[in-house]
């Protein structure tokens, strides 16, 4: 039996002890942050994926390292896709979710990778609709911003979390059921 640093208090509060992780798990992130991490590499990356689909979209853009530019009405309009745009707090957020989740098992957990592609594609799906929206009414893109870039990322995140929490349990009860059937 091991030693028990707070008895049973993890056990008597779960959702203390999830937040407690949650957050140890999220502490790449704020150092990252604090010490100003340079996404450069990345940043391109974004921009890259961006302006091919811009192309393809014919938005007719114009890249110049990581400033993309396209026309608007009476002129043009850029946007610099800054570290916030290449959605790596997004995956850490659902890494750190994941990872704080009590009674999964680390295959489990694993098999949660799969799930970061896809929340890096839904931000270049957001990144390219604000410039649609940018593109339609410049009038419009603030108010688009700040709810698309928010809380779209936000139920996108906590979305494939609970996505992810349900295949898992019920892959779980299929192979413990599994386990219980006689020869």
């Amino acid at each position: 039996m091991g030693i028990k640093l707070f008895g049973n208090f993890f056990e008597d509060y779960p959702v203390f002890a999830f937040l407690i992780k949650f957050n140890l798990f999220a502490l790449p992130m704020y150092a990252a942050i604090l010490l100003e991490f340079d996404f450069y590499i990345l940043q391109q990356f974004t921009a890259n994926i961006v302006y091919s689909l811009l192309q393809f979209l014919n938005f007719s853009p114009v890249i110049d390292g990581v400033m993309i530019t396209i026309p608007v009405q009476n002129g043009t309009w850029a946007a610099l896709m800054s570290s916030a745009c290449t959605g790596w707090k997004s995956a850490l957020l659902f890494l750190a979710l994941v990872a704080a989740t009590p009674g999964k098992s680390m295959h489990v957990k694993k098999i949660a990778l799969i799930f970061v592609p896809i929340i890096l594609v839904v931000n270049i799906i957001r990144i390219v609709f604000m410039f649609w929206v940018a593109s339609a009414d410049l009038a419009y893109f603030e108010l688009a911003h700040s709810l698309i870039w928010s809380w779209g990322m936000i139920f996108t995140v906590f979305g494939l979390w609970i996505l992810w929490m349900l295949k898992s349990t019920s892959e779980s009860r299929v192979i413990v059921n599994q386990q219980k059937k006689p020869d």
